[in-house]
């Protein structure tokens, strides 16, 4: 099968109610956002609360340069009701425990300046949590840079988007991406309410294709009663590494999480069942194109598969890497200590609030922009209110393009659901092949430069991971 000759198409076949559904059940492969979209417990804010008088959401102000979209650092308020687990304990307790953002330094001076509220009002860091408490926290929010490629809309129906989503960007809101992500940038750019759109499934941040977002929420549950019933079909395109085998197989081996903090997983016996079908299409003897049909949902599926079966994503920074351990594996050793130590290598912003804190402290470090002169500059915020912004200091170099995908691509969805007079009606939505996906376009040339400044630095572009910190020289 060669899916380059093929072109994006939407089918709407109408076949008898007795045909026989040549198709395989399949079920998205919900791939989460490896860091964003596993921190759950993160504060979030919907409306305008008690503790927030004053302040409006304001529309994002983008900036596009150099190939990325940037949101303006703006002001932004966590809100939340306190959880059960946390009655009876300190403030700072609860967010030097629960939240791990900042250090807990920076939550200390936060609840001591009153960025940190409970029910509207100043606390002390040694308040106690209680039922009902409303807790707040104001901050100027730095978002990450995404691709600046156009979110496109390669389908439109009365009550459903099919959306080509391009690499880089999360679904929706979550972790440090708020703006920054598909539906607010759909939402924006269509002057809709964020409400109008319901998103069906999702597509990890680094993964580029086809999206179904949903504009009622009655076909919203059709599609999800779609998915959960495995009757919906994905076939994602991926290269990877080494000559892949030309018959076409199934793996079937159990995924576990590792860390749910940074979305890692594993193949392993304690793991969640799950099966991906893969079909080889061609092979340049470096990399070879493969056809990947996820028939469950599991976080990194296809990812966590291919590599377990020695052929990984040829640039995916978390499962190509040489970073990747027994321990990890989870065939020896400290897992806990190999994980923190994998984090350091390969999500650079987990070394983030180290140097916040030291700016905050205004302490030396050796990291390249926190030097003892370094102050943060005084934010004015809705309220009339002025706070000092460490993130506003910790300059951070931008993403090379190649750091901001995956070759992996969600191709084409394939279903049947209920038509007029018990008829059924087909479904199929395919986009455009990526470039990485067209032989006629992929060359050894390509090979030779994942092979130059990927595998050479073991899964890291030029050696340098997104979001390393840079001078004001760099800058």
């Amino acid at each position: 099968m060669d899916p380059s000759n093929s072109t994006p198409r939407s089918h709407n076949k109408r076949k008898k109610p007795d045909e026989e559904n040549a198709n395989e059940d399949g079920l998205a492969d919900a791939d989460a956002d490896s860091l964003a979209e596993s921190n759950s417990n993160r504060i979030r804010s919907t409306k305008r609360r008690r503790s927030d008088v004053g302040w409006v959401p304001q529309p994002p102000k983008y900036i596009i340069e150099k190939g990325l979209r940037k949101v303006e650092p703006y002001e932004f308020h966590y809100s939340t009701f306190a959880k059960g687990r946390w009655y009876g304990r300190t403030l700072i307790d609860v967010f030097s425990k629960e939240f791990q953002d900042h250090p807990e330094s920076y939550y200390r001076n936060a609840i001591e300046c009153g960025r940190i509220t409970v029910n509207g009002e100043p606390v002390t860091v040694d308040y106690i949590v209680k039922n009902s408490d409303r807790i707040n926290h104001v901050v100027h929010r730095h978002e990450p840079p995404v691709a600046s490629t156009p979110v496109r809309i390669a389908y439109r129906e009365e009550d459903l988007w099919v959306v080509d989503k391009p690499s880089s960007i999360p679904i929706h809101p979550t972790g440090r991406y708020n703006h920054n992500t598909l539906l607010p940038i759909l939402a924006h750019e269509n002057s809709l309410p964020l409400s109008a759109l319901h998103p069906c499934n999702r597509l990890d941040r680094l993964t580029s294709g086809l999206v179904l977002i949903a504009l009622s929420k009655p076909r919203s549950r059709t599609i999800s009663s779609l998915l959960s019933s495995r009757t919906l079909s994905k076939s994602y395109l991926a290269r990877v590494r080494g000559v892949f085998p030309e018959k076409p197989f199934t793996c079937s081996e159990p995924i576990e999480t590792v860390s749910h903090k940074l979305g890692l997983n594993r193949v392993s016996s304690e793991g969640k069942p799950c099966a991906t079908e893969f079909e080889m299409v061609s092979t340049t003897g470096t990399t070879s194109l493969v056809i990947c049909r996820p028939l469950t949902g599991r976080t990194h599926q296809i990812r966590v598969h291919l590599m377990h079966l020695g052929f990984p994503i040829a640039n995916d920074p978390i499962y190509c890497t040489d970073f990747w351990t027994s321990e990890i594996a989870g065939s020896e050793g400290s897992e806990e200590a190999a994980v923190r130590e994998f984090a350091k290598v390969v999500f650079p912003d987990e070394g983030e609030n180290t140097a916040i804190e030291n700016v905050a402290s205004n302490t030396n470090t050796t990291t390249a922009d926190t030097s003892a002169d370094a102050t943060p500059p005084l934010v004015e915020f809705a309220d009339g209110r002025k706070f000092e912004c460490a993130r506003c200091v910790v300059k951070k170099a931008d993403p090379v393009p190649e750091m901001l995908g995956i070759y992996l691509h969600m191709w084409k969805y394939e279903w049947d659901e209920p038509g007029g007079n018990g008829e059924t009606l087909r479904r199929v939505y395919q986009t455009e092949m990526p470039d990485w996906g067209l032989d006629d376009v992929w060359t050894e040339k390509d090979d030779t430069i994942l092979a130059e400044r990927f595998w050479k630095y073991g899964g890291k572009w030029d050696g340098v991971v997104p979001g390393t910190e840079v001078t004001e020289e760099q800058a």
